[in-house]
């Protein structure tokens, strides 16, 4: 009586431990189902936001694109600007200007040179499409003017004496070929040369530098736009 007893209380703690151990891991796979489905929902969240970062995304690759298109106009226009104002800007002689050319000496034979021979032989390498010519380092402008004043010869203001060194840049070898060709040079300027046996000496050069504009320039009859 005494061993069935002490079975069926063995029996009993047996099946009492299974209970308790069956409820143990209910609870936990319950648990795990609970963190499971909170998993999912975190998942389902990020994945919602990283839907709206790549709709902000996009839209703000939109602006980029707009803004980047914008300041290029701008700098197109600037640049564009920029280009004419520079243009300009060498055309009334205020930049420096370098390139191949021929350096011109007119100087005093057994007649002197005149202010007439400088303005005939200026004039004559403008016809010929000079960039840029210099008297003695003067860059010559439309302003320019070339005038005697008793024995010497007034360039943008500042007295000069033969012997006048003339830089000038441009097609080199059309510039030499012309003017180093008595038969095409100005019909006074020709005369000179021949009779009263004034120097005209040229060199080609491939490399010069003709200094910008440094004086003022004088306005006749402007106005101011009110």
């Amino acid at each position: 009586m005494k061993a069935l007893t002490r079975i069926l209380i063995v029996i009993l703690g047996i099946f009492i431990g299974f209970i308790f151990t069956f409820q143990y891991q209910s609870k936990e796979r319950l648990n795990a189902l609970i963190n499971l489905e909170e998993f999912d929902k975190e998942i389902e969240n990020l994945t919602q936001l990283q839907k709206k970062l790549k709709t902000e995304i996009k839209g703000l690759q939109k602006e980029i694109e707009l803004l980047s298109r914008n300041i290029k106009e701008k700098q197109f226009k600037n640049d564009k600007f920029y280009s004419l104002f520079q243009l300009q800007k060498e055309k009334a002689g205020l930049t420096s200007v370098s390139g191949r050319g021929v350096t011109f000496i007119l100087k005093d034979g057994k007649g002197v040179v005149h202010a007439a021979d400088l303005r005939d032989l200026i004039n004559f390498l403008w016809s010929l499409e000079a960039d840029a010519i210099s008297i003695n380092e003067e860059r010559i402008v439309y302003s320019t003017s070339i005038d005697c004043i008793g024995n010497t010869i007034l360039i943008n203001g500042k007295n000069y004496v033969s012997p006048f060194k003339i830089k000038v840049i441009g097609n080199q070898k059309e510039i030499f070929n012309t003017v180093t060709d008595l038969l095409l040079l100005p019909k006074d300027l020709k005369n000179r040369i021949i009779k009263e046996e004034i120097v005209l000496e040229a060199e080609k050069k491939e490399e010069l530098t003709i200094a910008p504009y440094s004086g003022s320039f004088k306005l006749n009859y402007s106005k101011i736009k009110k």
